[in-house]
Formats: structure tokens, C-alpha cells, sequence
């Protein structure tokens, strides 16, 4: 009986556990997209830019603060990096984002040895 009662907690933990990245991944995209990009051709929201890489930088545990970072080509092409630092996980996430433009020379930096990425970025 309590090994049923273990399974079944176990079982519990890890649905909630998916269920909290898949909202911790939506906010985060929500939050992404609401985003300004200044482009030659104008200001551009997130969901008009092109994600060719995703980077994450843990700060210590898995529930701990880390910052994210998403190299963006835009119209024009311009290209930026979006960096996110994430405050707190759970819902309502705490998200700061800052949105810095790179040269062209500067993005190719970002990519080097992400030979799929720098196609995504370049070639497409």
C-alpha cells in the first residue's frame, strides 16, 4: 500500500512538473513576442522576427534565476540578441528582457561553430 501511495505522488510530482514548464514556456513566448524591434523597415514585434539560436545560462540550481538568450533576425536584415533574465520560474514568471541590435559581423561571432544556425541567419 504505501509503495502504491509513493507511486502515485511520484506520478503527481511529474505532472505538475510538465504542466509548469509548458506554462513557464508560454509565458515566455507571450512575453518574447510582445517584444519592439527597430528595424531600417520599421518597429517589429517578436512574433515578426526569425529565433536562429537559443542559448541558456543556468545561475545555480533548476529553480534558480538564468538568463536566456535568442539571437533574432529581423526585416532589412537586422539582427539583434534578445536577452532574458529570468527572476522567478513559477506563474507568473518574472521576466526581464533587454533587446540589444548586432552588426552583421557581430552576429556571425554569436554563430560561430552553429553552422545551422548561421544558415537560418544568413542563407535564408
Amino acid at each position: 500500500m504505501t509503495f502504491l501511495l509513493i507511486v502515485c505522488f511520484v506520478v503527481a510530482f511529474a505532472f505538475a512538473a510538465v504542466r509548469a514548464g509548458r506554462t513557464f514556456d508560454a509565458e515566455l513566448q507571450r512575453s518574447f513576442e510582445a517584444l519592439t524591434f527597430e528595424t531600417p523597415e520599421g518597429r517589429v514585434s517578436g512574433n515578426a522576427v526569425r529565433v536562429v539560436k537559443v542559448v541558456t545560462h543556468e545561475n545555480g540550481d533548476y529553480t534558480g534565476p538564468r538568463d536566456l538568450y535568442r539571437y533574432c533576425v529581423a526585416p532589412g536584415p537586422s539582427y539583434f540578441v534578445a536577452m532574458c533574465h529570468v527572476e522567478r520560474l513559477h506563474s507568473p514568471a518574472r521576466l526581464k528582457w533587454v533587446v540589444r541590435p548586432l552588426t552583421e559581423e557581430r552576429m556571425r561571432g554569436a554563430l560561430v561553430g552553429d553552422d545551422t544556425a548561421l544558415a537560418l541567419a544568413f542563407e535564408g
